[in-house]
């Protein structure tokens, strides 16, 4: 059986708004706030049980932990977030950095069972023709793969807009996202400056993101099949897992087991030995 043509009334709408931003300072005052905004919530991600690490990327030296980096080098600083470290912090980064070098918006949708929103679009993308290229899109492609379903890309990886399309709730394996599809546009240099600053002036994400990705989605001739003015609920649907957390999981699937059959067998001061809680 093949996938499912699906309207606006079939898709649900369960999230919307930023997925990732870098943004950069170079006047010393703005690079002092930057980082300020940085280390908070850096320090944040390691009070939620992720690992403080270290951190260089392109000449900047700093720290990061779960989905947020901070860094400075010579001429200025530098703030990455991503995932829900994005979501939840954006604004507070984009109201003080004076450039932003990427902005990924995501609209996240619940579709109906068999719906493959990705293999459509690229279907649309490919039979278009030269003369609707030339206004549209100029390039897209497809992959499957086993571990995370399907994926289409549209338009370059070094324009100021690129998309993808995915299964969400196969790349991720997380039960939030069973039945969801991922919209995303990557906005990059003036593009990305330009819009994280028109988002920041109205203070909230989900909105404009909700427009901008569609609009996009819809000049490259490829409209999506939610609604440019669906609702987004203010319920989150979740966070993605600590490193305390993974840790704890593994801790309760792998080691778990073992231990509880080692006491079976009469070894539980070797365990709490091995373990290094013996008294």
């Amino acid at each position: 059986m093949g996938a499912i043509i699906v309207t606006k009334d079939d898709a649900t709408v369960l999230a919307a708004g930023v997925d990732w931003l870098t943004c950069t300072a170079s006047d010393p005052a703005r690079s002092e706030l930057l980082k300020a905004i940085g280390w908070g919530v850096v320090y944040g991600e390691a009070e939620r049980g992720n690992n403080l690490k270290p951190w260089t990327w392109k000449g900047y030296a700093g720290i990061t932990a779960g989905g947020a980096s901070v860094g400075e080098r010579y001429d200025g600083a530098i703030v990455r977030l991503s995932s829900e470290c994005a979501a939840d912090n954006w604004l507070g980064a984009v109201r003080v950095a004076g450039h932003v070098s990427r902005l990924d918006l995501a609209i996240t949708v619940r579709l109906p069972p068999m719906a493959n929103p990705a293999r459509e679009a690229y279907a649309v993308a490919q039979s278009a023709t030269p003369q609707a290229r030339g206004r549209r899109i100029q390039k897209a492609s497809h992959i499957e793969t086993w571990t995370e379903g399907e994926t289409a890309y549209f338009g370059s990886r070094q324009s100021s807009r690129f998309g993808r399309l995915y299964n969400k709730g196969l790349e991720s394996r997380e039960e939030r996202y069973h039945g969801c599809w991922r919209w995303e546009v990557e906005y990059k240099g003036d593009t990305a400056t330009a819009i994280a600053g028109e988002m920041a002036q109205c203070g909230n994400s989900s909105e404009p993101a909700l427009a901008y990705v569609w609009d996009t989605f819809n000049k490259w001739g490829i409209p999506p099949v939610w609604g440019k003015g669906a609702l987004v609920p203010t319920v989150p649907l979740g966070r993605t897992a600590t490193d305390d957390e993974r840790r704890l999981q593994w801790l309760a699937v792998q080691v778990a087991p073992a231990v509880e059959r080692l006491i079976r067998n009469g070894k539980r001061i070797a365990v709490l030995e091995a373990l290094g809680l013996a008294d």
